[in-house]
């Protein structure tokens, strides 16, 4: 009895004292301005062309010679030097 009951106390002290930590967000907007070129702030200002639902590409790059078993049967990868990079739909 003894066991579950120091269990309970842990679990209920960890619960209480995660209850009380406090989030304090960071304050106001960043200049994006001071601290980036003209170009990127086009960058920024940049809006899609394409209208949505719009295919997406996404690219993982992996350690070299990456397998698992969804691309051992598909394919998808690609690349013999330090890196593999993933290519699968």
């Amino acid at each position: 009895m003894s066991k579950l009951y120091v269990c309970l106390l842990f679990v209920a002290s960890a619960f209480l004292i995660g209850c009380q930590t406090r989030y304090i967000t960071p304050s106001g907007r960043a200049d994006l301005s001071a601290i980036s070129s003209s170009t990127m702030r086009e960058s920024f200002a940049a809006r899609p062309a394409a209208g949505f639902p719009a295919g997406i590409a996404a690219v993982r790059v992996q350690t070299s010679g990456y397998r698992n078993y969804f691309t051992d049967r598909e394919g998808g990868v690609y690349g013999e030097g330090r890196y593999s990079v993933v290519l699968v739909k």
